[in-house]
């Protein structure tokens, strides 16, 4: 069985190779879709070199969010890729969490919670932050 970390782990992927890869063939533009090879996200390199990951950050409960009975879960995602690939990559992401706010259902809601660029030499790093919130009676009754 599943612990609800890897189940928001798994669906947040989802939604990344699936989620974000349907925007981004919908745009026009020549966008490398990206794909999962190991623990990282790679893109098609015979057009654009990319790079990346997901990572569980963190699980926290402020005082609040205790008597309510919601955990919140942190996940990050690093993308390095062309300066213009970074932004379209934001931008598929954020539609994807539009269009599938509850991760498949796994979580009561996500959201895009700050999107961060670094320039790295010829490539920008971006780093999206996702703050997502699971009730806790929803996750005893799964298991």
């Amino acid at each position: 069985m599943k612990t609800i970390e890897e189940r928001i782990q798994g669906a947040v992927w989802a939604m990344v190779l699936n989620g974000a890869n349907e925007v981004l063939e919908s745009i026009d533009d020549d966008v490398p879709l990206l794909e999962r090879r190991g623990s990282g996200l790679v893109g098609d390199y015979v057009k654009r070199p990319i790079s990346g990951s997901v990572q569980f950050l963190s699980a926290e409960r402020s005082e609040k969010e205790r008597i309510v009975r919601l955990d919140v879960y942190r996940v990050k995602i690093w993308i390095t890729a062309s300066e213009s690939d970074c932004y379209r990559y934001a931008y598929a992401l954020e539609k994807a969490i539009d269009r599938d706010f509850t991760l498949g259902g796994v979580v009561e809601n996500v959201l895009f919670e700050k999107k961060v660029y670094t320039q790295k030499m010829n490539l920008v790093e971006a780093e999206f932050s996702l703050r997502i919130t699971v009730e806790q009676l929803a996750i005893k009754s799964e298991e």
